[in-house]
């Protein structure tokens, strides 16, 4: 004999199956915002490619920067050939007691020379203390091309007798000293 379903078993039964479906609900739920739910493969994935990223932006750095130290490199190599290649020979310097000094240069070098200074100083008390720039003769032309003589004359009044040494500094820093006796 069959016992018919009662009001409280219909609604037992009702009961079960709602909270199954919210077990099976809850737990879909979890899965959704599971933190740990990525897959161990994809974030290898993410981390190598972020590796790789952070290289390229490294190597194109690193690059960069040598090719500037290369470019400066070769600028003051150069920079020092063009100094070595200057050179400025002394033929005379005379001194006519009424206050100019003639000196007569040539450049042997193979560079064209462009005189920046004259400085003259006593040889007995040191270079840097006594120097003076010396401003007259110079002009217009400083220039001395390959092979190039000239006579300059400096206005110096008052040199007492003694020793003096001339300094001659060019553009490129070059700097050449010659001794004379007054």
């Amino acid at each position: 004999m069959k016992i018919k379903n009662t009001k409280s078993e219909l609604r037992f039964q009702w009961f079960k199956r709602k909270a199954s479906y919210l077990t099976r609900r809850s737990t879909l739920q979890k899965l959704r915002t599971n933190i740990r739910a990525v897959s161990p493969v994809i974030s290898s994935i993410i981390l190598v490619a972020a590796v790789i990223v952070l290289g390229f932006v490294a190597l194109v750095y690193a690059r960069g920067m040598a090719s500037d130290y290369q470019v400066q490199f070769r600028e003051d190599v150069n920079s020092d050939i063009s100094k070595l290649k200057e050179n400025l020979s002394s033929e005379y310097i005379f001194y006519n007691g009424t206050g100019y000094l003639s000196i007569y240069f040539m450049n042997t070098g193979s560079n064209i020379l462009e005189i920046d200074k004259v400085y003259l100083s006593t040889s007995s008390t040191g270079f840097e203390p006594t120097v003076r720039y010396l401003s007259g003769g110079l002009a217009p032309n400083k220039t001395l091309g390959v092979g190039d003589e000239r006579l300059i004359s400096l206005s110096v009044p008052g040199l007492a007798s003694g020793s003096y040494t001339l300094k001659i500094t060019t553009m490129r820093g070059s700097g050449f000293e010659y001794t004379f006796v007054v």
